[in-house]
């Protein structure tokens, strides 16, 4: 699975990190953190990604060719000491699990967006040392735990301590921006 051009599928089918409500608002007056455009990831050159900003400061990722099945998106900066990672916030309507997940983008110096799926499974202890109630469900991702973070706070905190204890990040997936 690569990127964001399978987003949707990556985010709904792993066990990931998520809540119940969404942390991150976006915010129309901040700079962009991520240069809207067209991504592709160098081991799949066919599949490419569209990044738009809306006015309100929110993204639409989308396969081209695929944007019925776009995914709306909040970068939010994470302060991180000779990084720039970026929290992201995906809203999907689970009716079997929350609804708002979480993964982690790394940008490098040359704009190179590098994904981590933050997936439960492996990072349990991470996830309920910064507070987060761990789940498993057998009729959703065949049982495997789910991570819910009560708190903006504790999210940010267990993402901290995945990437630190992760550099560079484990990456499912790598963009390079192609043009507009």
């Amino acid at each position: 699975m690569r990127a964001f051009a399978i987003l949707p599928l990556l985010l709904a089918l792993t066990a990931c990190w998520g809540s119940k409500d969404a942390f991150y608002t976006p915010d129309p007056r901040a700079p962009a953190p991520i240069q809207p455009g067209r991504y592709t990831d160098p081991a799949a050159p066919a599949q490419v990604v569209r990044f738009t900003r809306r006015a309100d400061g929110r993204y639409i990722v989308a396969e081209v060719g695929k944007e019925d099945k776009a995914v709306p998106v909040v970068f939010a900066p994470l302060a991180m000491p000779g990084r720039k990672l970026f929290v992201t916030q995906a809203f999907f309507d689970l009716p079997q699990w929350h609804s708002t997940l979480y993964e982690l983008v790394e940008q490098k110096p040359d704009g190179t967006l590098l994904l981590a799926v933050l997936k439960c499974e492996g990072s349990e202890r991470l996830a309920r040392q910064a507070g987060a109630t761990v789940t498993s469900d057998p009729q959703f991702n065949g049982g495997k735990p789910s991570c819910l973070f009560p708190t903006r706070a504790a999210l940010e905190t267990a993402v901290r301590a995945y990437a630190r204890a992760h550099d560079p990040l484990p990456a499912e997936g790598t963009l390079r921006r192609i043009g507009a």
